[in-house]
């Protein structure tokens, strides 16, 4: 296959790869920059989804899902011969004897095919009361993933847990591996060997944290990449992403890594793509309801993001499930994120559709050899093979083919740089040979200066010519201020953010979001807090700022005014204690000569304004306090006179 051709030149496509049952073969990358179909799938039966597990049988769709509000169970869905179904049959399948609890809400399931027998595997927290579990249950289906009297059994004493929460299977050569994080102590990698079968008893092979790569995980991805195993561990602490090169063999001692995300996308499920690429599909919390979908590479970095609006429905993206459909595109499944009260009933899981691949027009092909393809329009075309899909063998395999058209073709572009940092200039379209204005010969280069940079690659049908108008922006004037520091009358501090256009602060723990112009935070003791800002650009800059806590007893902070005014001008007219702060505990009368009560709270914010409780407004002249209140630098007492004069 060659790497470039001309529009109109009739290319053959070969398969060199061996074995495999099944074959797939795609002609561009699945559009995720196209705006998808967002569905509510009618479950009146169910309620709280927490995880599902989805297979083929015969033509038939099925998936398995946990419950946990209602009937804490498992049930499976026949979606019969078609994942668009939207009202699928509902089978429930029980607890098993109280072996899976569902009510936690964090359990993940598995399902596998192994020599022609099904087993769902259920992975994840259990919550009984006050006792939280993390069992490993293995369900023997058989045959027939119709059954409906399955055995379950507990595998959670194999050994080598410590927390498990989610887990990856994987049959190399004739051996059933399988991959589980651990969120407890540090967060580990554990391995299981099942040996030639799922139904044996595996062995188990505690991996580490690898150097301290992983925190507390709670998701784990498996892929084959160009004869490599890879994986993907979503770590929840900093919301990364971690990815695990394993090799050529899964028994290797994974090498980890941290990939570098853009903001918001790292709490997504990712679908492998041709040259180690991931697909994250993520959702804005807290905002309007903005959906993206980002493309980017452990080996190139960022790639493209685009947004797009969809119904604010709020799934839990750590649940989405990629099912790749027969033309090409995607098909995401996701369960709520909202807790539904018992009165509710379901529809509670959700399909994210996206089309097949567009530009190409070329149909999708299931046999070995595909006939010989033409491609019309300019462009990069990625051709992909995957074999076994949705197996755990499942492979992929891709090649690229640049197509040019006849004669010279000039692209420009428009480039931000930040100030006092480097990015990389890439033509539009791959090539291992371009000639660059600086004299480097290279698919793309760093540049740190501003100015003009071009890029040519002679082909066979012209040449490519990219120019690249490098401009210089300033990093934004990023501005931390505390409004207060944390003392005995206030019990948080006041930060205000500005000079850019979004914000992320840490640490975060202390604070009350980590977003947004204004946060309160509520250290022990003194903190340094910082913020970084990101303008229009994309350009950041940070700046820091300490929190001062200081406990210690001041009496001038619980002082009480002599006097006030009651006559509606704005200044002094109601007698009261609002700047003490939030005391855990307060007593504050007012009695006049004749100790009659006539004002009385437990409440700082409120205030005596000068009137009986009719009314009525009382007389000029000298009325008697009596406060009492238990505050964070300890007990206040205060008796004393205030001038009321009108």
């Amino acid at each position: 296959m060659p790497d470039t051709v001309c529009t109109g030149t009739v290319v053959p496509i070969t398969n060199t790869s061996v074995g495999g049952t099944t074959f797939r073969w795609n002609f561009c990358e699945p559009a995720w920059e196209q705006t998808p179909v967002l569905e509510k799938l009618h479950l009146p039966a169910l309620q709280w989804i927490h995880a599902a597990a989805f297979g083929e049988q015969n033509g038939e769709h099925f998936a398995f899902v946990s419950h946990g509000i209602g009937p804490r169970a498992i049930s499976r869905l026949d979606f019969g011969s078609s994942w668009a179904n939207s009202a699928p049959t509902i089978t429930p399948l029980g607890d098993f004897g109280g072996l899976v609890n569902t009510s936690g809400g964090k359990d993940n399931l598995h399902l596998v095919s192994d020599n022609g027998q099904w087993y769902l595997f259920v992975v994840g927290v259990n919550v009984r009361g006050m006792n939280i579990a993390y069992p490993f249950v293995r369900i023997s289906l058989g045959a027939n993933i119709r059954n409906t009297t399955p055995a379950a059994e507990d595998l959670t004493s194999v050994g080598g847990f410590a927390g498990p929460e989610d887990v990856a299977f994987v049959k190399e050569g004739n051996n059933w591996l399988a991959f589980v994080v651990n969120s407890s102590a540090t967060g580990q990698l554990t391995r299981l060997d099942f040996g030639n079968s799922l139904g044996n008893l595996p062995v188990s092979t505690p991996l580490g944290n690898l150097g301290g790569a992983l925190l507390n995980p709670l998701r784990i991805q498996l892929f084959r990449s160009n004869a490599n195993w890879r994986a993907l561990v979503y770590d929840v602490p900093f919301e990364r992403v971690v990815p695990l090169a394993f090799g050529t063999s899964l028994q290797n001692m994974p090498i980890a890594s941290q990939l570098t995300v853009p903001a918001g996308t790292a709490n997504a499920v990712y679908a492998p793509g041709c040259n180690d690429e991931l697909v994250s599909i993520s959702y804005a919390a807290n905002t309007a309801p903005q959906w993206r979908s980002t493309m980017y590479s452990a080996a190139l970095g960022f790639i493209r993001s685009q947004s797009w609006s969809l119904p604010l429905l709020q799934p839990n993206l750590r649940h989405w499930k990629p099912i790749a459909d027969d033309l090409g595109g995607y098909v995401f499944f996701s369960r709520n994120a909202l807790l539904i009260s018992p009165a509710q009933t379901g529809d509670t899981l959700f399909r994210l559709k996206f089309g097949g691949c567009s530009g190409a027009g070329l149909p999708a092909s299931s046999v070995p050899v595909p006939p010989p393809v033409s491609f019309s329009s300019p462009g990069v075309y990625t051709v992909r093979l995957t074999i076994d899909a949705g197996l755990p063998g499942e492979q992929s395999v891709c090649r690229s083919i640049v197509v040019v058209a006849g004669g010279n073709t000039v692209s420009k572009q428009q480039v931000v740089l930040c100030a006092d940092s480097s990015l990389r200039l890439r033509p539009s379209l791959p090539g291992r040979l371009w000639q660059w204005s600086t004299g480097l010969t290279d698919s793309a280069i760093t540049v740190s200066r501003p100015g003009v940079y071009w890029a040519r690659l002679p082909n066979q049908c012209g040449e490519l010519r990219d120019s690249f108008t490098v401009q210089t922006i300033a990093r934004p004037a990023v501005r931390l201020t505390v409004q207060n520091d944390v003392s005995c009358a206030a019990d948080s501090a006041e930060l205000r953010a500005a000079g850019a256009r979004s914000y992320q602060w840490w640490p975060a723990a202390s604070l009350s979001i980590d977003t947004g112009k204004l946060v309160k935070a509520a250290p022990t003791s003194s903190t340094w807090y910082y913020l970084k800002g990101t303008d229009a650009n994309g350009c950041s800059a940070i700046d820091s700022a300490r929190v001062l806590v200081n406990l210690n007893v001041n009496a001038n902070l619980y002082l009480v005014p002599n006097a006030f005014t009651p006559n509606g001008d704005g200044i002094n007219d109601c007698f009261g204690l609002a700047h003490w702060g939030n005391p855990l505990r307060l007593q504050f009368q007012i009695y006049d000569r004749w100790g009659r009560v006539v004002f009385a709270s437990q409440h700082v914010r409120r205030c005596w304004n000068g009137r009986y409780d009719n009314g009525e407004p009382a007389p000029t002249g000298t009325y008697t306090y009596s406060i009492s209140a238990d505050t964070r630098c300890g007990p206040i007492s205060r008796k004393g006179l205030v001038l009321l004069i009108r």
